[in-house]
């Protein structure tokens, strides 16, 4: 119905116990309520995310199934729902399932279908993607059911079955599905409309036929039935040979004229995913295999069994890219179809692996290009991925259920980490000996739902080799592995000297050594940390860890050595302008010329200089030096940090060291109104702290940040000049301050509202200070319109002796002037401002929302 945007259902099941228990209820998914109400793990998915789109939405733009009425072998049969769910239950049997026997379900439903803003279900307009739509039975197997709720972050998990689904639509619909469709009139439609022209000119849908057709599409082995619908569908068709195999297939691919020019070559794309994979991992089992451009809202792909839906990407790379990756899933979500939702690197990450050899094999010369310089082409971009969080100690092991990663983790763990350890395992393995094991897992796994544990005892029976370290330190652990080399000479009269793999926990994961002579590849050999290989001097004159960049290394900086000379493992520092993307092989020092300017030192000119890349360093500095043009004086600023990771968790501990010089002003009047004059005033402020960083475990409750912080201010200033009535002063001054400050920080989001919590705890020769702030905020609707409240409170002891200025309790933030009265001023100089004491000048305005973060005016 797409006036109401209904379905109106009915479904028969023959279900057949093919375990050794007896069962006394069925687990059955109901996924279309959980875009019903409030409330669904969906809702607060998605709000946990930031997107309010579907906790706001409308009765109209919300969707659900209703209408059951179940009965078993012709009984009446009651349905029931665990724990307040909606969107999975227990149908419940009046006499136990015993193995091998079958029973018979039926029951009408209506779906309401959402809109698509909020999931992979859903319409725009008249545009269909109707996914997750029955009830479905959950997977029974050897460790119990598995019923789930539907989620965005985190994919699916369904039992395997023959499908017979006749779908009736008005006339004029095209339809994409799972299946072989068995009307013979409209699949020669379908082949006469894929040999005609484009006949539509724009996008906007057509009036539907007032008359329908009923469409049949029927499959074994699949387990889970999906379609597309919509009127404006252009068509491409061809037959696609399976390599090794006397099979072809039938290749579909349905997109409309929004991005015409781009899906005209798509019919390519998904010609060479089928024919990598089944190359790579075994033949394609089906007959048929369908790209659909869709209107999904969550990511830019998403699979189903022979059928793949693509969110209107328009970018000739970029939907290559996301054809193949879907294309892929075929394998190891549609066949292999393992646990997604506790297991998704098993689908997500070793499709990624695949996935990224095709690009590599078929555009060789992309990493010569800019994304090649970069370090952002094939392997290199989820090596960067990878360690992106890795580095920050933020990563997450691969096990944590789907629903359990934070959003970015979900992406550079799952898909990044979990291809890059395949590429780790194919290189120790060797690539022949990979690929055969692969194949044979294929083979023997498909349509069975294979677990982590039989992935490596398939991969272990096929190579002979224990993989311990592969499930141990990077299936299912959390290592972060940093290895390096160490030579020593063994027999210096004949030229030999012993290479030992070490690694910096031990961790008895293998990696691959190549030893070269001139640049040529002499040999590789596998070594576990702790192993030595020996080496002839005349013979190898380099050898490399990891040359090709496959293994899960954290710091590749120590992993090359020469066979000749001194200080063998010393790599030569560089100096390169600017940063990296990806880490540098030997340790670099970054540049770059730099202009700056504020009202106080003019133009700036100076050097930026710093060891810091885009991927976080256990030791980091930035130095910048300037010379003011204005005040003629040499300014800048610098910091050094070094962070110590105890147990490789994310919780860490900071030293570090700011410095930062610049000049000011004091322009002005007095307490009582004198006019106050000065120039050549400069500040410094030095300050070394200690911070510890609590990350609750899960990583999803914000960190808490204890900060230790000396701060030394001085000020020299040069010239002041008080002109009183009857007086004109001119005098030099030079003032230094220490401060001692303790703080915590804290900051999370819960769904719809933000936290923050800030307290601060400051003593001076003069003065004591305790500072706490509470600050919350609540979204109210999908815009992220907010209702704030912040509560700030203080409390100041202070003794005989007169306080630095602007150290006295204020609720106003605070600014870059020097007021004589105590307030507002940036007195431990924590900030940059564009004009500090700058008086009337607009790049004076700027005001810091610290404190009470009242502005005055």
């Amino acid at each position: 119905d797409d006036k109401d945007h209904r379905l109106n259902a009915l479904m028969q099941l023959e279900y057949t116990n093919n375990s050794p228990d007896a069962l006394d209820f069925i687990y059955f998914h109901l996924w279309p309520n959980a875009y019903d109400h409030y409330g669904t793990a969906l809702v607060d998915q998605s709000d946990e995310s930031g997107n309010f789109k579907l906790h706001f939405s409308t009765e109209e733009e919300r969707g659900s199934i209703s209408g059951l009425r179940w009965t078993v072998d012709g009984e009446e049969a009651s349905f029931e729902f665990p724990d307040g769910v909606k969107d999975y239950g227990k149908l419940l049997l009046k006499e136990p399932l015993l193995p091998g026997k079958s029973c018979f379900i039926r029951t009408p439903f209506q779906v309401k279908i959402p809109s698509s803003d909020f999931s992979r279900m859903g319409h725009v307009g008249e545009s269909y993607q109707v996914t997750q739509w029955y009830p479905k039975p959950a997977v029974y197997d050897h460790k119990g059911w598995h019923p789930m709720p539907y989620l965005n972050q985190g994919e699916f998990f369904s039992e395997f079955g023959s499908f017979k689904v006749e779908i009736t639509v008005p006339d004029n619909y095209i339809i994409g599905a799972t299946g072989e469709l068995q009307n013979e009139e409209e699949n020669a439609f379908l082949l006469t409309k894929s040999r005609s022209e484009m006949i539509r000119d724009n996008n906007s849908f057509p009036p539907s036929s007032a008359t329908t057709k009923t469409l049949t599409y029927t499959q074994d082995r699949v387990h889970d039935f999906a379609w597309f619908a919509d009127k404006r569908f252009n068509v491409l068709h061809e037959r696609i040979a399976i390599p090794n195999s006397k099979d072809s297939i039938d290749g579909w691919v349905l997109f409309t004229n929004a991005h015409k020019a781009a899906w005209l070559k798509s019919m390519e794309y998904l010609k060479g995913g089928i024919q990598h994979y089944s190359r790579l991992v075994g033949a394609y089992p089906y007959s048929q295999c369908t790209v659909i451009d869709g209107t999904l809202s969550a990511g830019g792909g998403m699979e189903y069994p022979m059928i793949t839906v693509i969110n209107g990407t328009s970018n000739d790379m970029a939907l290559e890219q996301v054809i193949v990756h879907e294309v892929g899933h075929n394998w190891f979500y549609g066949i292999l179809a393992s646990n997604e939702r506790d297991h998704a690197w098993m689908d997500e990450g070793i499709n990624t692996y695949y996935e990224t050899r095709y690009f590599e094999e078929k555009y060789p010369e992309g990493g010569e290009g800019l994304l090649g310089r970069l370090g952002l082409f094939g392997r290199g971009i989820h090596e960067s991925g990878y360690l992106m969080n890795a580095c920050r100690h933020s990563d997450q092991g691969l096990e944590v259920g789907s629903a359990d990663f934070t959003e970015t983790n979900y992406g550079v763990m799952v898909y990044s980490k979990g291809g890059y350890i395949m590429n780790h395992l194919s290189s120790v393995l060797g690539q022949e000996a990979f690929d055969s094991a692969m194949h044979d897992y294929y083979r023997n796994w498909s349509f069975k739902h294979p677990y982590p544990e039989d992935l490596v005892k398939s991969l272990e029976t096929s190579s002979g080799q224990s993989l311990d370290w592969y499930s141990m330190y990077l299936a299912n652990g959390n290592a972060k592995l940093d290895y390096r080399l160490h030579v020593e000479n063994i027999d210096e009269k004949d030229g030999f000297e012993c290479i030992t793999l070490r690694e910096r926990h031990d961790y008895p994961v293998p990696a691959r050594l190549t030893l070269f002579k001139e640049g040529a590849l002499k040999e590789s050999v596998v070594l576990t940390p702790g192993e030595s290989v020996e080496v002839n001097t005349v013979e190898v004159d380099r050898v490399v860890l990891d040359a090709d960049h496959n293994a899960l290394d954290v710091a590749r900086k120590n992993n090359e050595a020469r066979t000749n000379g001194l200080l063998k493992t010393w790599q030569r520092p560089q100096v390169k302008l600017l940063s990296a993307i990806h880490p540098a092989e030997s340790p670099t020092l970054y540049l770059s010329p730099v202009l700056g300017y504020n009202g106080n030192d003019k133009w700036m000119p100076g050097l930026y200089l710093s060891n810091r890349e885009l991927l976080a360093k256990d030791f980091e500095f930035s130095l910048l030096p300037l010379f003011g043009t204005g005040s003629e004086e040499f300014v800048g600023m610098g910091d050094v940090v070094k962070s110590f990771y105890p147990n490789d968790g994310p919780s860490h501990f900071d030293v570090s060291v700011t410095y930062r010089r610049f000049s000011s002003g004091i322009d002005g009047t007095d307490l009582v109104g004198n006019e106050i004059q000065g120039n050549q005033a400069v500040y410094s402020a030095f300050r070394p702290s200690l911070s510890y960083v609590y990350v609750p475990l899960g990583l999803k409750k914000g960190e808490h940040r204890f900060t230790y912080s000396y701060n030394r201010i001085e000020n020299n200033w040069n010239t002041i000049s008080a002109n009183y009535t009857d007086l004109a002063l001119n005098l030099s001054l030079d003032l230094v301050d220490e401060y001692h400050v303790l703080s915590y920080a804290h900051q999370r989001t819960e769904g719809l509202t933000e936290w923050a919590v800030n307290s601060e705890i400051e003593g001076h020769s003069t003065y004591g200070k305790v500072e706490v702030s509470l600050a919350a905020s609540h979204a109210f609707n999908d815009r992220e319109d907010r209702f704030s409240w912040r509560v700030y409170g203080a409390k100041m002891w202070v003794g005989d002796e007169p306080i630095p200025f602007g150290a006295a309790l204020d609720l106003s933030g605070q600014d870059g002037s020097v007021n004589l009265d105590g307030t507002s001023e940036d007195y431990r100089y924590e900030q940059l401002f564009l004009h500090r004491n700058g008086g009337g000048s607009l790049a004076a305005n700027q005001m810091v929302r610290n404190r009470g973060g009242f502005v005055q005016t």
